[in-house]
């Protein structure tokens, strides 16, 4: 039997096609097919390889014909993973499937992992040289800001 094929009795007058899920590089093959371990997917019969999971992608299970994608606020940014990461706190995602976190912008900051962006009050603020997302910062005493989600006071 070739690559991507297995025949598990002598004689056989054909061999049997990798499952998806399954691969194996082998020629001559006598049990079943390989099975694609975490991190990796096979769509197609008789394969002879698996192939890892992209980035904003993974497979936390063996034997699996595809990946699954990150869900909103999680990702991952390299390949193979078999789980997505949370987005830190003040980072966040808009779609399924990310392979980055964006970051709140100027005026704006998230308080838990994988949250949503929030507006800094009236009298605080973020700006958009602070790199620290997950907080706004106080006023001095004597200035305010005229509304909320302010860069500056």
């Amino acid at each position: 039997c070739n690559s991507g094929s297995y025949g598990t009795e002598k004689g056989l007058k054909s061999c049997l096609p990798c499952q998806p899920g399954r691969a194996s590089s082998k020629v001559g093959l006598t049990s079943a097919c390989d099975e694609c371990i975490v991190g990796q997917f096979q769509r197609r019969n008789g394969s002879a390889e698996c192939f890892k999971c992209i980035p904003g992608q993974y497979q936390s299970a063996v034997g699996q014909a595809e990946c699954l994608e990150c869900a909103l606020n999680t990702y991952t940014d390299t390949v193979e993973q078999d789980a997505c990461l949370v987005c830190a706190a003040g980072k966040y995602t808009v779609t399924n499937g990310s392979s980055t976190c964006l970051s709140c912008v100027a005026g704006r900051f998230g308080e838990r992992f994988g949250g949503n962006c929030r507006d800094c009050p009236v009298g605080w603020f973020r700006a958009t040289e602070d790199l620290n997302v997950s907080r706004c910062v106080q006023c001095e005493k004597g200035e305010t800001t005229q509304t909320t989600a302010s860069s500056g006071c």
